[in-house]
């Protein structure tokens, strides 16, 4: 498994501006909230909290959605 730097999620996002991007995928409303937010800077831990859900649960719907938007981009013949 790869050491990534924290936040290297984040950083995909923000360095391909998938967030152009959440209203073509197929992310339901609540995991495009916790997108937005932690792009906007906070924590798996900040989220977890605020969403009564794991850390793991946020890391893996922000990773989900890193794929979702590649999928996207490759189907439209953009990546």
């Amino acid at each position: 498994m790869k050491n990534h730097p924290a936040n290297f999620r984040r950083q995909i996002i923000i360095d391909n501006n998938f967030l152009q991007y959440i209203d073509n995928t197929n992310t339901i409303p609540r995991n495009k909230e916790i997108i937005k937010e932690y792009v906007a800077g906070s924590s798996y831990k900040e989220l977890s909290e605020k969403y009564g859900t794991s850390k793991g649960n946020v890391e893996s719907m922000v990773s989900s959605y890193i794929g979702k938007v590649r999928r996207y981009l490759k189907v439209k013949g953009t990546e």
